[in-house]
């Protein structure tokens, strides 16, 4: 029995980006905060800033951390949200066409 090491490597080194991320996003957050609580009334463009790099990279951090090397499994998808190019032709199946548009295959 073999150890892969090298996808634990790789698992370990999304996992680890993606505790980084989340700790960027509270320290923005974190700044952002602050910034409103010294500012003006109206939040200006730096606290806006700061809060879209906090959101950002706490979602992104936070999908990193949980999922690691798991983010490129492959997923099957339905034919209904598959891209035109993955079906049939409709010549290839006319009956299929002449459901959709509710009259005659052409």
């Amino acid at each position: 029995m073999s150890i892969n090491t090298n996808g634990i490597i790789r698992d370990l080194g999304i996992r680890i980006g993606g505790a980084a991320l989340v700790t960027i996003g509270v320290l923005a957050i974190g700044r952002a905060e602050a910034l409103e609580e010294v500012g003006p009334l109206h939040p200006g463009v730096q606290e806006y800033l700061m809060a879209a790099i906090g959101f950002l990279a706490l979602s992104t951090g936070a999908m990193l951390l949980i999922l690691g090397i798991h983010i490129f499994d492959r997923v099957r998808i339905s034919s209904r949200w598959a891209s035109t190019s993955d079906r049939d032709p409709p010549s290839a199946n006319p009956g299929r066409l002449a459901s959709r548009t509710g009259g005659s295959a052409l």
